[in-house]
Protein backbone atom coordinates (compact mmCIF):
# COMPACT_ATOMS: atom_id res chain seq x y z
CA UNK A 1 0.00 0.00 0.00
CA UNK A 2 1.47 3.38 -0.98
CA UNK A 3 2.15 6.04 1.64
CA UNK A 4 0.16 9.26 1.64
CA UNK A 5 3.14 11.11 0.13
CA UNK A 6 3.47 8.55 -2.68
CA UNK A 7 -0.24 8.69 -3.40
CA UNK A 8 -0.20 12.49 -3.40
CA UNK A 9 2.79 12.60 -5.74
CA UNK A 10 0.94 10.34 -8.16
CA UNK A 11 -2.23 12.44 -7.95
CA UNK A 12 -0.26 15.68 -8.47
CA UNK A 13 0.60 14.47 -11.97
CA UNK A 14 -3.00 15.28 -12.91
CA UNK A 15 -3.07 19.05 -13.63
CA UNK A 16 -6.69 19.43 -12.49
CA UNK A 17 -5.96 17.71 -9.18
CA UNK A 18 -2.77 19.73 -8.69
CA UNK A 19 -4.64 22.99 -9.26
CA UNK A 20 -7.42 22.04 -6.83
CA UNK A 21 -4.88 20.87 -4.22
CA UNK A 22 -2.94 24.13 -4.38
CA UNK A 23 -6.14 26.16 -4.16
CA UNK A 24 -7.26 24.31 -1.02
CA UNK A 25 -3.84 24.10 0.63
CA UNK A 26 -3.79 27.51 2.42
CA UNK A 27 -7.23 26.83 3.87
CA UNK A 28 -6.30 23.35 5.07
CA UNK A 29 -2.95 24.52 6.48
CA UNK A 30 -4.73 27.29 8.40
CA UNK A 31 -7.36 24.90 9.70
CA UNK A 32 -4.74 22.46 10.90
CA UNK A 33 -2.91 25.21 12.79
CA UNK A 34 -6.13 26.34 14.47
CA UNK A 35 -6.96 22.74 15.42
CA UNK A 36 -3.48 22.11 16.86
CA UNK A 37 -3.59 25.33 18.90
CA UNK A 38 -7.11 24.65 20.16
CA UNK A 39 -6.05 21.20 21.32
CA UNK A 40 -2.84 22.56 22.87
CA UNK A 41 -4.98 24.97 24.89
CA UNK A 42 -7.41 22.19 25.86
CA UNK A 43 -10.34 24.07 24.36
CA UNK A 44 -13.51 22.46 23.04
CA UNK A 45 -14.98 23.82 19.81
CA UNK A 46 -17.84 25.43 21.74
CA UNK A 47 -15.46 27.09 24.22
CA UNK A 48 -13.29 28.57 21.48
CA UNK A 49 -16.37 29.74 19.57
CA UNK A 50 -17.74 31.49 22.65
CA UNK A 51 -14.37 33.06 23.41
CA UNK A 52 -14.09 34.28 19.80
CA UNK A 53 -17.69 35.45 19.54
CA UNK A 54 -18.53 33.18 16.62
CA UNK A 55 -20.82 30.20 16.14
CA UNK A 56 -19.26 26.73 16.64
CA UNK A 57 -19.85 25.87 12.98
CA UNK A 58 -17.31 28.57 12.06
CA UNK A 59 -14.63 26.74 14.06
CA UNK A 60 -15.61 23.48 12.36
CA UNK A 61 -15.45 25.08 8.91
CA UNK A 62 -11.99 26.45 9.62
CA UNK A 63 -10.59 23.24 11.09
CA UNK A 64 -12.08 21.06 8.34
CA UNK A 65 -11.30 23.51 5.51
CA UNK A 66 -14.96 23.36 4.48
CA UNK A 67 -16.86 26.18 2.87
CA UNK A 68 -15.94 29.82 3.03
CA UNK A 69 -15.09 31.72 6.20
CA UNK A 70 -15.01 35.49 6.48
CA UNK A 71 -11.60 36.98 7.19
CA UNK A 72 -13.12 38.85 10.15
CA UNK A 73 -14.25 35.54 11.68
CA UNK A 74 -10.83 34.00 11.12
CA UNK A 75 -9.26 36.99 12.86
CA UNK A 76 -11.60 36.60 15.84
CA UNK A 77 -10.70 32.92 16.20
CA UNK A 78 -6.98 33.55 15.95
CA UNK A 79 -7.20 36.39 18.48
CA UNK A 80 -9.18 34.16 20.87
CA UNK A 81 -6.29 31.70 20.66
CA UNK A 82 -3.90 34.50 21.66
CA UNK A 83 -2.26 34.59 18.24
CA UNK A 84 -2.01 37.04 15.34
CA UNK A 85 -3.19 36.39 11.80
CA UNK A 86 -0.65 37.24 9.11
CA UNK A 87 -1.61 37.25 5.46
CA UNK A 88 0.93 37.30 2.65
CA UNK A 89 0.29 37.71 -1.02
CA UNK A 90 2.48 36.07 -3.61
CA UNK A 91 2.61 37.57 -7.05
Amino acid sequence: MPTFEEHLAEQMEDPEFAEAWEELRPRSDFGLEVLKERIAQSLEVESLAEKAGVKPYIINRIENAEGEVKLSDAQKVVKALGKKLKVTLGF
